[in-house]
């Protein structure tokens, strides 16, 4: 089962929230991910990218809207 290993918030980047799992799976998203211009796509992090990801925080820190796609995501696999 997956589950949230960590969480990171880069102010600068669109897709502004990094959610890794314990599988090594990714999730990048925006602010408002299920919006029409939002962002939301798994990924691979890889060593450069973890330089870029930001600051950790928790998963409790998220916007409600990111919170609650992620929890669908993970309803879905």
């Amino acid at each position: 089962m997956k589950e949230i290993s960590c969480v990171y918030d880069n102010i600068n980047l669109c897709d502004r929230y990094t959610v890794l799992f314990n599988d090594g799976d990714a999730l990048a998203l925006s602010e408002h991910p299920s919006d029409a211009e939002g962002f939301a796509r798994w990924i691979v992090v890889d060593e450069y990218d973890i330089d870029r990801l930001g600051q950790p925080i928790g998963f409790e820190e998220l916007p409600s809207d990111v919170q609650d796609f992620v929890f669908n995501e993970l309803r879905d696999q």
